[in-house]
């Protein structure tokens, strides 16, 4: 929260960890760089294209929910809700105070300026961990579990998990064991929800159909953005396969859009196929959906209350990726969908994953 926001002067006048959460923080700008160009994520630079994407907020299973439904959901879970409620500690009262922005010319200096709404949202999960289990959010290489194993080098810049605490027996006090955490003892921590963060500058969610709206950049430029966006959801998707998440995030100085992955197949495809929330504004009146209640909703909902929804088992990548992804962009060009023959070849194509993935599905639908 900005400090111009209220006035600390009374345990009366201090916000509810609900106000923490929808308070308005200060709008942040990232500055034009020397490149648009975001982190290749592949070897062969083939990414998942647009139209493996769609709306979370229009999907008949489970829908990203407004801001009227977010909070919908968390009063039908009375003791979330009344935990919200409570007043902020005297001693947490440092934690929800934003820092004026500054220049942000790095997703380093972003991750700084974004400190405040990730302290935040880890208070109201400290706050509510009573309903269930205590998550928090750290840094990516706070959990590694299985990455070694899996000789998985990606590096999400965000990870949730676990919180390693305990309660001191004599004062109750809540402590944090941060050693737990380190190089060694972060390969025991699982990150159930990969986050990335990206500089609104060269990534934004507009981005993903730029090529087809009207505007005056020329078509290799509206190419050029599509390609940005694609990259980048590609990036965060093989986070989230690599480390059997169905839930995940990009944030930008601008804007958080959630992602997840789903068991559904697109043109015959079930690789790279993702369902993203709308653009949610990191800074915004209140009374609005912000960024840090859709953080704390996607971590209460699927790291909590509904957690065997956050787990789904590595979509292994067809081999004929490559192929399959040309042929949709051929038919994009062609200023069609791919036509019915190619979601029957993509099916064709999927076969030679059919025992693997019936294997995938029962186990699944066992953790539902």
């Amino acid at each position: 929260m900005p400090p111009y926001d209220f006035k600390i002067v009374s345990r009366e006048s201090r916000p509810t960890v609900l106000q923490a959460l929808e308070a308005k923080e200060h709008r942040l700008e990232s500055l034009a760089l020397g490149s648009m160009s975001n982190t290749e994520p592949t070897k062969d630079k083939i990414h998942i294209p647009r139209e493996l994407i769609a709306e979370w907020a229009e999907s008949d299973v489970d829908p990203f929910p407004d801001i009227h439904g977010l909070k919908k959901y968390a009063q039908q879970h009375k003791e979330l809700w009344k935990k919200l409620q409570q007043k902020i500690l005297d001693k947490d009262v440092a934690r929800i105070i934003a820092p004026y922005p500054e220049p942000i010319v790095s997703e380093l200096e972003l991750e700084g300026q974004l400190k405040v709404h990730f302290n935040i949202v880890n208070l109201a999960l400290e706050t509510v961990r009573s309903i269930g289990r205590h998550l928090m959010i750290g840094g990516g290489r706070c959990a590694t579990k299985g990455d070694a194993e899996a000789d998985i080098s990606s590096e999400p810049d965000k990870a949730s998990f676990l919180a390693p605490t305990k309660v001191d027996p004599k004062s109750g006090v809540l402590i944090y064991c941060f050693e737990d955490l380190n190089h060694e003892n972060a390969t025991k921590v699982q990150n159930i929800i990969p986050g990335e963060v990206k500089l609104w500058y060269k990534f934004r969610r507009s981005f993903l159909d730029a090529g087809d709206q009207a505007s005056e950049l020329k078509p290799k430029d509206r190419n050029r953005m599509r390609t940005e966006a694609e990259k980048v959801f590609t990036q965060v998707y093989q986070y989230m396969n690599e480390r059997n998440a169905a839930i995940g995030y990009i944030i930008t100085d601008s804007e958080l859009i959630c992602v997840r992955r789903i068991r559904k197949e697109r043109y015959g495809i079930r690789y790279g196929v993702i369902d993203i929330s709308p653009s949610i504004p990191v800074s915004v009146e209140e009374g609005q959906l912000n960024a840090k209640l859709a953080l704390f909703y996607i971590h209460v909902k699927y790291g909590i209350l509904e957690h065997h929804k956050s787990v789904m088992l590595e979509t292994p990548k067809p081999s004929t990726w490559r192929q399959l992804v040309n042929e949709i962009r051929a038919a994009r060009l062609r200023n069609s969908v791919p036509t019915h023959d190619l979601d029957l070849r993509g099916r064709r194509i999927r076969r030679e994953f059919l025992d693997l993935d019936d294997k995938m599905e029962c186990m699944y639908e066992d953790d539902e």
